[in-house]
């Protein structure tokens, strides 16, 4: 499967796999980002090349679920691969599996998944949520140690939080000051009301028209 990048290029199977990118986003589109954020995210990443030259570009995406922030960063990321800028996906949960059982990132090269997320030019780590601010693997403190070890090396890292931003910064206020000093930008994506969003196809279906 290929997609279109913003800049034209296309992002092939191989591509994705190798970014480690969930096929169900390897389909996303600029269509998907809210219109009230769409202009932030394109400005992004038509700037991308030159931000990552500079060593910045960090960022942080918050909001509920379904508010598009993984389909963000995998728009980024196939921006990041037409300029052939190494980069990797991880849910923050898969990460901390692969630490604690040292999965390999790629046996051949004899790189590990905890080296790669360390050295990676571009690095998103998704789907943080409230509940794993304690762990003692990729909590609170261990994440932002990555953040921090990572912007020492002037790597970009790309956080998508599953929270609203007074439980982010309640919750994992070591990340957050971590974020800060690596100059990422913050935006928080609106919130979606699926169920509304259901109920008004339903009665679009039964009706013929959206209810109220």
């Amino acid at each position: 499967m290929d997609v279109t990048t913003v800049r034209g290029a296309t992002v092939t199977e191989a591509g994705w796999r190798r970014m480690r990118v969930p096929q169900l986003l390897w389909t996303s589109t600029v269509n998907q980002i809210d219109a009230k954020v769409r202009s932030e995210i394109m400005h992004y990443i038509s700037n991308l090349s030159t931000l990552y030259r500079r060593g910045l570009g960090s960022l942080l995406l918050m909001g509920g679920p379904g508010s598009g922030k993984d389909a963000i960063a995998s728009l980024i990321l196939a921006e990041a691969w037409a300029w052939v800028i190494p980069s990797l996906y991880v849910d923050i949960r898969a990460l901390r599996q692969g630490v604690l059982q040292r999965e390999w990132f790629d046996r051949e090269e004899g790189v590990t998944l905890t080296e790669r997320v360390v050295r990676v030019q571009v690095l998103v780590v998704s789907r943080v949520v409230q509940e794993d601010a304690k762990h003692t693997v990729y909590g609170d403190g261990e994440l932002a140690a990555l953040v921090r070890r990572r912007t020492a090396l002037g790597l970009v890292t790309i956080l998508t939080a599953r929270m609203e931003e007074g439980t982010w910064f309640k919750f994992y206020g070591d990340t957050a000051d971590a974020m800060r000093d690596a100059m990422a930008g913050e935006l928080v994506l609106p919130s979606v009301d699926r169920r509304a969003e259901g109920r008004e196809r339903l009665n679009e279906a039964i009706f013929g028209r959206k209810g109220r």
